[in-house]
């Protein structure tokens, strides 16, 4: 069926990437206030990227079944959680990191089964800044703390010099 496929490996992964990429784009205020229009065109390029190429487009359909199964256990968490615990569901904040550690290990699994960097780990050396996976995993983790911390003090930033 040419539909289903044009749907499910094509549409649906661009909708997907650009809605995500124009939400973080509004949300963090990174090319400034008001500028939807750099955004709107940024996430055009980046979805019309990340589905022309066909690994990227590939990990993206293998990943949404997982999410599929990440928010359906989620739900049955939260309902279950919220009839012993009612109104009060995330008041604590061990609960809120508690769940956050979960997510985090949830995707990091799921993203490394998906794109099979489980078995490229096992068939590497474990070399620290030598060739390999883990080179790269390393620089990966600096890149997303820098990314972590720019958009944590431009968000602090900005609303002090208003």
């Amino acid at each position: 069926m040419i539909g289903g496929e044009l749907l499910t490996s094509w549409i649906l992964p661009f909708l997907l990437i650009f809605v995500m990429v124009f939400a973080i784009l509004e949300k963090s205020k990174l090319f400034g206030d008001g500028n939807s229009k750099i955004d709107v065109i940024i996430s055009l390029v980046v979805g019309f990227l990340s589905v022309s190429v066909p690994y990227s487009r590939e990990v993206i359909v293998e990943l949404m079944p997982w999410l599929g199964v990440g928010l359906a256990a989620l739900f049955v968490f939260f309902v279950l959680y919220s009839f012993v615990v009612g109104d009060k569901m995330l008041e604590d904040d061990w609960m809120k990191y508690l769940l956050v550690g979960i997510v985090g290990i949830f995707s990091v699994v799921v993203i490394f089964n998906v794109t099979g960097f489980w078995e490229l780990i096992s068939a590497q050396n474990y070399s620290f800044l030598g060739e390999g996976p883990l080179t790269n995993l390393f620089f990966i983790l600096i890149l997303c703390l820098v990314v972590f911390w720019v958009m944590k003090s431009s968000g602090s930033g900005s609303s002090g010099s208003d």
